[in-house]
């Protein structure tokens, strides 16, 4: 096993030794699936749940289901959908409108760069790839049925060419079921034989249902004890590996790529741009320009067919727009040159996911020499690095944030009534907020009063969040009664806008928690509603259900439910959430197990306890250890009575 930056750095250095030799050498290519297109388009867990509340509504009986993944996905897709057309108009309407996945644009990068490969095979849907490529300008062969095989070229490195081996989601027969997907291998075999014959696969968000096409194809690769180039398995999580077939986890060339946080394929790609230095893509660095040549490249500029669209005014109107833009600049102070230059700059670390550069380049910027249109830029630039980073690196967010902040204040202030700027300003307070939220938590309270103060008027995620947060920071602080009137206000504003279920949701149950009424029934509902869900304030809201329901269910004694809610709390997301967070729900697992006279494990999970508890605060610390003490007391009174007997 080994983790991201050492597998991109031999990817990338291997394909650099081969295509130094010969151009069209790609030794490389990659195989993806439905993680890079979450949380957009639902994966199969969610869609299974979506399948369960659409049975229950429709008064359907649910089956006896299978351990077996495919099995139970093909179980509920049918009990909905009985007809091949239902199921492709089922997966027609959650596909067809959803915006491109953050992962499929970069992918499109990385593959418009041809720094890697130049051909992807997937078992999704979904054209998102083709649209991110379209969207760069970049044109690219696809193959979406077995008819149209002979499509694909692998030695055609000039090529751009993308492989759906389940077909997508226009046509009825795009296969869902095991045997749609068998009898699509057996059809699809030859192309990715003919692939794989001197390419190794690139595997990022696809998790191996072991009959498609892909992994019998895969197989069939692994027959030789070597083969030239290694294949490389991206793992979200590292569990993941033990759920795979022993004949590729015990390959020679096979290798898996684990970190201990979950990999989200966004970051994989975005690994592959910043070890490859691609550049921007042309539409994000230069748009006017990009936009003038690609409608002459499509539709050209002779006059002689007649431009009956009258497109060459298009054309020109789009180059006025780009000499308009460069006698602007000429126009700017020296300062305000300065500045552009350095916004641009950051502007495009930001799209290559260098983010280390980025945070350096923020720091150049003086905001108060920002023009109002780089305040925008600014902004923009600054709310992504915020959702890149605000896990990861939340010091490196707060350190944006004073020119995150100055600059949508002056945006703002340009534009009082702009209700995008109003929200934009609010964001950038709410985000300074969450990054010291753990750390800092009456610093935090204050800027959340400031966000509310401000911008408390509007109906936007930011302000969910913000009482969210402020109502839980009151908590913590023993204001109890200002926490419930936070609470009150959050359904009074927002208890009609489905948008924000999730902030209800997460105040809801902690209003239970805090007012010591029973959780365990409204966090199981939670569970099993947010089941599937891949969006970050989904996947936080039930990773503290399932925290509220394991130290619940061992206060009441229902000592094995709680090892079931905290081991599934562990799997799941012990490596997104805080260490406090991650503390608790130890506790609560070696509390369970000393009741299940698992002595020796409970011991075990204390000692990680301890582990957790280096680099907190304090109060979190001593909290923690307090607890941990008393469960060990307890333990240890216990085998002193076994032993007695």
């Amino acid at each position: 096993m080994m983790n991201i930056a050492t597998a991109v750095r031999e990817i990338v250095n291997t394909t650099r030794k081969r295509t130094a030799k010969d151009p069209t050498a790609f030794p490389f290519f990659f195989i993806v699936g439905a993680g890079i297109s979450a949380p957009v388009i639902p994966v199969a867990s969610r869609i299974e749940a979506m399948c369960r509340e659409i049975a229950e509504r429709d008064g359907l009986t649910v089956p006896a289901l299978s351990d077996d993944p495919m099995d139970r996905y093909e179980a509920l897709l049918t009990l909905i959908n009985p007809n091949a057309a239902d199921r492709q108009e089922f997966l027609h309407d959650l596909i067809n409108n959803a915006p491109i996945s953050p992962a499929n644009l970069r992918l499109a990068h990385l593959l418009e760069s041809r720094r890697v490969t130049n051909i992807v095979v997937t078992p999704n849907f979904d054209e998102m790839l083709t649209k991110a490529l379209r969207l760069f300008g970049v044109d690219c062969v696809v193959c979406d049925h077995p008819k149209t095989t002979q499509r694909v070229n692998p030695n055609r490195a000039d090529l751009l060419q993308i492989v759906h081996v389940h077909g997508t989601h226009w046509f009825y027969d795009c296969c869902n079921l095991r045997g749609e997907i068998s009898d699509r291998a057996t059809s699809m075999a030859d192309l990715l034989d003919r692939i794989l014959f001197d390419r190794s696969p690139i595997v990022v968000g696809y998790s191996g249902w072991t009959s498609d096409v892909i992994m019998t194809a895969l197989a069939r690769w692994v027959k030789e004890s070597t083969r030239p180039h290694n294949l490389y398995w991206f793992c979200h999580r590292a569990s993941e590996v033990d759920r795979l077939p022993n004949w590729l986890r015990n390959h020679a060339s096979v290798r898996f790529v684990v970190e201990e946080k979950p990999i989200e394929a966004a970051s994989v790609f975005e690994a592959f741009l910043r070890e490859t230095k691609a550049d921007a893509p042309a539409v994000t660095s230069d748009p006017l320009p990009f936009f003038a040549a690609h409608l002459e490249k499509t539709l050209g500029t002779s006059q002689e067919e007649g431009d009956i669209y009258l497109i060459s005014q298009v054309i020109h109107r789009v180059r006025r727009g780009s000499e308009l833009e460069a006698e602007e600049r000429r126009r700017l102070t020296e300062a305000q040159r300065r500045n552009a230059d350095a916004v641009a700059r950051l502007s495009d670390a930001v799209r290559r996911s260098a983010y280390n550069d980025a945070l350096k380049i923020a720091n150049e910027i003086d905001a108060e020499a920002l023009t109002i249109d780089q305040c925008i830029e600014v902004d923009a630039a600054l709310m992504a690095f915020y959702v890149a980073q605000f896990r990861s690196n939340p010091e490196s967010v707060r350190e944006v944030c004073p020119l995150w902040q100055r600059a949508t204040e002056r945006a703002l202030a340009a534009s009082p009534d702009d209700l995008q700027r109003q929200a934009s300003a609010a964001y950038a307070l709410f985000g300074e907020s969450v990054a010291i939220f753990f750390d800092f938590p009456e610093q935090s309270l204050s800027l959340l009063d400031r966000v509310l103060e401000k911008f408390g008027s509007l109906r936007v995620r930011p302000i969910a969040g913000a009482m969210t947060n402020r109502a839980t920071l009151l908590h913590s602080l023993k204001r109890t009664d200002e926490a419930k009137k936070m609470r009150q206000e959050l359904r009074e504003k927002f208890g009609d806008d489905p948008s924000m279920r999730t902030s209800l949701d997460h105040s809801a149950l902690n209003e239970l928690i805090n007012d010591g009424v029973s959780v365990a029934t409204f966090a199981q509902e939670i569970v099993t509603r947010y089941a599937g869900e891949t969006d970050r304030p989904a996947r936080d809201l039930r990773a503290f259900a399932l925290r509220a329901m394991a130290r619940e269910l061992v206060d009441l004694g229902h000592s094995h439910d709680a090892l079931l809610a905290a081991d599934e709390f562990l799997r799941n997301y012990a490596y997104e959430l805080h260490k406090r967070d991650i503390g608790h729900v130890l506790l609560s697992k070696a509390a369970a197990l000393g009741k299940l006279d698992r002595t020796e494990e409970a011991m075990s999970v204390l000692q990680e306890v301890d582990r957790q508890i280096e680099g907190l605060s304090s109060g979190d610390v001593d909290e923690l250890r307090t607890s941990a003490g008393k469960i060990r007391r307890r333990l240890n009174k216990k085998t002193t009575r076994d032993a007695k007997k």
